[in-house]
């Protein structure tokens, strides 16, 4: 199996054979001893077919790939360092390093730079220059997981990570942060919990810690069918999780958050309607007209749910499903008779943004034991007004179930 070290000095080899057959040498590679570039392209040369034997790639392969690299007035290079790799024993590739170094081509090793293992070079790891508690870490991350739950869909995340330093850690390791989410995305985990916990505790015994904490927002589909026609659908949003760990590695707090797609109705208008239609029908009472018109006010739904003790036992699904009760969510593919379904149900329950979060925080609370934390929070595009409305309530779920009220 070839290691990443021998693959990364065969791709540096070829860039050396690439640059020498184009004539880039007294800037980049020479240092005045006088070898000819022609004796270093043919060494070169020989140096990327034994680091090809060494990754396991058959040298006819090679030798086509490197054709389509130099002009051919170096094939011959290309037919002499063939057979030669063919009966060459395993020590060439290091004789060929050294003598390529010797004369002027630097960057070429497969030892390990002693430099970096000095203990004055791991600069992090000295005392800090000033006291005080200090959190550090990286933001503004992709990740592309591999999760073999699909619900909801998860098509890209943004990570943030930091970690809290021991009073005598002067800086955190950036390095192993990258290296940490780079391994989780070589893992088949179950979910966005697993994802969370998985780069939290890679985290923690990578390098020494009071704490650390994962920050994943997800893009995300939460795929649904539509109430009427039944075809398959889905809802656009996010999904967030956020995981807090101690120096130890145990799970300290977590939330769970969802950013969902939802339309409302205006209730004033549609109660103004309403008495204007009975009005010019000349009707003593509203009751016998259907819901009338109102403008209607797009916007987004945003909810965290927090346990200060582990995971929130609710699910993304049954926090979707508690949002999609409380609110109108917004879908990507309404029929005719979908749209009509959702235009109604918008004005035969119009709401405010106040209303929105009172009734997602109730249906949410309905769902939980008690013990968590909830904030649920309502942005509506106004359509006919050039503001958005907000709304937020937050609490323990205890103090939304209606024994409360």
């Amino acid at each position: 199996m070839p290691s990443h070290r021998l693959q990364y000095l065969q791709r540096a080899i070829d860039q050396v054979v690439g640059r020498l057959a184009s004539g880039e040498t007294d800037l980049l590679f020479r240092q005045g001893n006088g070898a000819e570039s022609t004796q270093l392209l043919e060494r070169a040369i020989l140096a990327s077919a034994m680091a090809a034997l060494g990754n396991n790639e058959a040298l006819d392969l090679w030798r086509k790939r490197q054709q389509r690299r130099i002009a051919k007035e170096y094939y011959t290079f290309l037919d002499t360092a063939l057979e030669r790799a063919k009966n060459a024993p395993t020590a060439t590739l290091e004789n060929l390093i050294e003598s390529l170094s010797a004369d002027g081509v630097t960057g070429l090793s497969l030892e390990v730079d002693e430099m970096s293992l000095d203990e004055w070079t791991d600069v992090p790891s000295l005392a800090p220059l000033h006291p005080g508690r200090t959190s550090a870490g990286i933001t503004g991350l992709k990740l592309s997981p591999r999760l073999s739950n699909t619900f909801p869909r998860i098509l890209l995340c943004d990570v943030d990570i930091a970690i809290s330093l021991p009073r005598t850690q002067r800086g955190a390791h950036m390095s192993r942060l990258q290296s940490a989410l780079i391994a989780a995305e070589s893992v088949v985990l179950s979910d966005l919990d697993a994802l969370a916990i998985h780069v939290g505790e890679s985290i923690a015994v990578g390098q020494p810690n009071d704490g650390v904490r994962v920050r994943i927002d997800a893009d995300a589909r939460f795929e649904t069918t539509s109430l009427k026609t039944n075809l398959a659908s889905y809802v656009s949003g996010r999904a967030l999780i956020e995981v807090e760990f101690d120096g130890g590695g145990n799970i300290t707090q977590a939330t769970r958050g969802l950013v969902l797609d939802i339309a409302t109705a205006c209730p004033c208008t549609l109660r103004y309607s309403r008495l204007a239609g009975a009005r010019d029908m000349e009707l003593n009472s509203i009751d016998d007209l259907p819901p009338t018109f109102t403008h209607s006010q797009p916007g987004s739904l945003k909810l965290w749910i927090t346990d200060r003790s582990g995971l929130p036992q609710i699910t993304f699904a049954d926090a979707f499903r508690a949002a999609g009760t409380g609110a109108h969510l917004r879908e990507a593919v309404l029929k005719r008779p979908d749209e009509h379904d959702l235009v109604e149900r918008m004005h035969r329950r119009p709401q405010f943004a106040e209303d929105v979060v009172r009734s997602v925080a109730g249906e949410i609370a309905s769902s939980c034991s008690g013990g968590l934390q909830l904030r649920v929070e309502a942005h509506l595009d106004e359509s006919i007004h050039p503001h958005r409305a907000h709304a937020a309530c937050s609490g323990a779920v205890e103090e939304f179930w209606s024994s409360a009220r």
